[in-house]
């Protein structure tokens, strides 16, 4: 997803590896495919997302 502007992270959506999202105006890509739980927010859950920049 280079140079595209990521979504908002949303709690019940697909991600897969590499996808980023925004939350909390900060940026995070997917390392794990999964379904967002709303207790897995990327903040909080260092083994499915990477902090990005």
């Amino acid at each position: 997803m280079q140079g595209a502007a990521p979504g908002s992270w949303t709690a019940g959506r697909v991600y897969g590896v590499g996808t980023e999202v925004t939350h909390g105006s900060v940026r995070y890509r997917c390392l794990q495919s999964h379904q967002a739980q709303g207790t897995w927010r990327p903040e909080t859950t260092p083994a499915l997302w990477q902090r990005v920049g």
